[in-house]
């Protein structure tokens, strides 16, 4: 796939509180016109129900506003045998069983479906003790990860947005 990188303003609504409504109108009264979402009503938004995601994708297109990307916690997570320190994922579990990460992968393609999200974030790694830190490259799930975006959206791509820090990658979804 060869695409042209853009650069997107976006503004997060939960940096505000866990209602969105603040935060999408200071997005319109600043002229920004694309939202990141990550948490709303206290949770992470891959956790929220469907109608959840729907309610606040109303609220953003009753402002004229476009969800640019879904922040996921995706590999913002350890083995259950790992300690993670003191790390924020906005109500997502950070210890998560290997066999229970593809069914998230899968979860937040279908959340930034439901947002109108074409990108979902993804983190590189969780560190934890020496030994037990998992990394984002060299991961089979990675594979499966972008055959669920493709096969959701016809298409994906790895990417590190020129802004973010590396270690905030994210899959596209066409």
């Amino acid at each position: 796939m060869n695409r042209t990188p853009t650069n997107t303003l976006v503004l997060n609504p939960d940096e505000l509180g866990p209602d969105p409504v603040p935060g999408m109108d200071l997005a319109v009264k600043l002229g920004i016109g694309h939202l990141e979402i990550r948490s709303a009503e206290g949770a992470n938004a891959v956790t929220l129900p469907a109608d959840r995601l729907r309610h606040i994708r109303a609220l953003a297109d009753e402002r004229g506003l476009k969800v640019a990307a879904l922040a996921s916690p995706l590999w913002k997570w350890c083995r259950p045998e790992a300690t993670p320190g003191k790390v924020d994922t906005f109500g997502f579990p950070t210890q998560v069983p290997p066999e229970d990460r593809l069914g998230w992968i899968e979860r937040a393609i279908e959340a930034a479906r439901i947002l109108g999200a074409p990108v979902v974030r993804i983190f590189s790694h969780l560190r934890v003790e020496p030994g037990l830190t998992e990394q984002l490259l060299g991961d089979p799930l990675l594979a499966k990860a972008l055959e669920a975006a493709a096969t959701a959206g016809g298409g994906c791509c790895w990417r590190t947005s020129r802004c973010a820090p590396s270690s905030m990658p994210s899959l596209e979804l066409d």
